[in-house]
């Protein structure tokens, strides 16, 4: 079990450590190197981060991935623009796409699944949730049924006496 962690630790840095090393060579470019930005497009490995900011301005989560893994390659500047108005693009040339969303004040919260183990989010499922706690409730003890509820951000609460009863109820089945 503590060599699959420690895999797991490695893996992470390395990924990691890979990102940030692409990502600071990338860092200098402008928003749009172009005499007619109509013109660029986004190449099929074209890096493209989501940066999911809270209502109150604090930084919700970022999600990375290639243009060609979610449907963006040759999209241009005015393409994005049009398609996604409440997005805030930082960044964009033919080898990135950096944009900023706002995330909506969102009351309550959901019961999900972290590394594992019984999380508590604060917002709505998705990414612009945030890490209340993480419990100490293996997942994997949970009956499968309640699993999937937990993967797919079902259990969801208004308040915190919502919250406990659904906590309480998994404890007791775990």
């Amino acid at each position: 079990m503590m060599q699959r962690r420690l895999f797991a630790l490695l893996a992470a840095a390395a990924f990691l450590g890979g990102f940030a090393y692409s990502y600071a060579k990338r860092e200098g470019r402008p928003a749009v190197k172009s005499d007619r930005p109509d013109l660029v497009r986004l190449n099929e490995r074209a890096l493209v981060t989501m940066q999911y900011i809270l209502a109150d301005g604090r930084r919700a989560g970022l999600e990375h991935a290639e243009a060609d893994l979610i449907g963006f390659t040759g999209a241009s500047y005015d393409d994005l623009s049009q398609a996604h108005p409440a997005w805030n693009i930082l960044r964009f040339n033919t080898d990135e796409l950096v944009v900023e969303v706002r995330c909506e004040a969102h009351t309550g919260g959901y019961i999900g699944e972290r590394d594992g183990y019984v999380a508590v989010f604060d917002g709505a499922p998705g990414p612009c949730s945030v890490l209340r706690e993480l419990t100490k409730i293996p997942v994997s003890k949970l009956p499968p049924g309640e699993q999937e509820y937990l993967r797919q951000g079902r259990l969801t609460f208004a308040d915190d006496n919502v919250m406990q009863e659904l906590l309480d109820g998994l404890m007791g089945d775990g």
